[in-house]
């Protein structure tokens, strides 16, 4: 049975989730249960030049990224893909 993973919003993550259109937010909402059930749609990347911050998608145009220790994941921020994909 996999580990049950605590997920915990950053500031920057919800300062980004706000500006978001209701319809994403929604799809947002759904994301980290997806990666809890290991859902290999997400395409999990590494962002580049970090060494330990993830990126999923939460759609085609959208993805979040997170960093996660053990058992906990913070969410990190959310945004179009070229705006999280870029090293913070």
């Amino acid at each position: 049975m996999p580990p049950l993973l605590k997920f915990i919003r950053l500031k920057s993550f919800d300062g980004c989730y706000q500006n978001l259109d209701p319809q994403i937010q929604k799809k947002v909402d759904k994301t980290p249960q997806k990666y809890a059930q290991d859902n290999p749609g997400l395409h999990l990347e590494k962002i580049e030049g970090t060494r330990d911050i993830w990126s999923i998608r939460v759609d085609r145009r959208y993805r979040l990224s997170f960093q996660r220790r053990r058992d906990v994941v913070a969410l990190r921020t959310v945004d179009k893909h070229n705006r999280v994909c870029r090293a913070p």
